[in-house]
């Protein structure tokens, strides 16, 4: 079978060989294929496409042409745990441990109140604790033990979002004050 025609045009025979469709071409780009009808391609070209999801997310990538140079990234959260840790004679104290994105662990202890890592700001030790929350912060869990008292749930509702600048008092049962022991407030995820 000839390539060519006499007239110097591709044969109805080699064209009928070429199997793109119109979605197998860039947009934009014109080919031949089947006949000697010129055909536009409708295939995106995404580019360097790329997108960050969470770490429990998910995403369909659009169908398309991608250049290799796209990426699907994880997006990363600090998160916070708070503890409360309350003597015989003295007030108490928070504990505040962090976890960077990068793995990386610190802890805050802010002795008789004061701030944590820019997130939280403690004070009013007797009867109540009373926290500003300086970021917008997920509650992943609450909950507390209280020695003398027994157990005794306290703090933000599991599940909820903080916002920034919001304070919040929270108390011993009845009013009681808080005795000796340690207090797992809460742990915190920053969004």
């Amino acid at each position: 079978m000839a390539l060519m025609t006499a007239s110097g045009g591709l044969s109805n025979g080699k064209l009928a060989l070429a199997n793109a469709e119109v979605g197998d071409v860039l947009s934009g780009k014109t080919f031949y294929a089947g006949d000697k009808l010129v055909k536009a391609g409708t295939m995106p070209n995404n580019g360097a496409w790329s997108y960050t999801i969470d770490l429990a997310g998910s995403i369909v990538i659009p169908q398309g042409y991608h250049n290799g140079s796209g990426k699907v990234s994880v997006k990363t959260h600090t998160y916070y745990a708070v503890f409360f840790m309350v003597g015989e004679a003295v007030g108490p104290d928070a504990v505040v441990h962090k976890l960077n994105p990068n793995g990386t662990a610190e802890t805050a202890n802010c002795f008789g109140g004061g701030s944590a890592f820019g997130a939280f700001t403690f004070s009013g030790w007797g009867d109540s604790i009373t926290v500003r929350y300086n970021k917008t912060l997920k509650v992943l869990s609450s909950s507390s033990f209280r020695h003398g008292h027994g157990a005794y749930s306290f703090g933000p509702s599991t599940g909820s979002t903080i916002s920034a600048g919001t304070v919040r008092s929270y108390g011993g049962p009845g009013g009681s004050g808080f005795t000796a022991g340690a207090m797992n407030f809460g742990l915190f995820e920053e969004v």
